[in-house]
């Protein structure tokens, strides 16, 4: 296996134990879901990971502008 192909599947594993951590912390029939959509080969789980971290950081930042006009 070549390095680039041994650090894409690394982050794969890696992003797949975070979001089962995560799921279990925050809800236990949220893991499931997880554990559906992981299992599911038709998924890309870095591009999944990249829109769950772009809906994260907008949300965020309307939360933030909302907070700042409320003051």
């Amino acid at each position: 296996m070549d390095p680039e192909t041994r650090l894409k599947e690394s982050v794969k594993a890696e992003s797949q134990l975070l979001l089962r951590a995560r799921a279990r912390e925050t809800h236990p029939t949220l893991e499931v879901t997880i554990e559906t959509i992981m299992t599911d080969p038709a998924v890309d789980i870095p591009s999944l990971l990249s829109m769950v971290r772009c809906s994260v950081i907008a949300k965020t930042s309307l939360h933030d502008e909302s907070a700042q006009r409320s003051s």
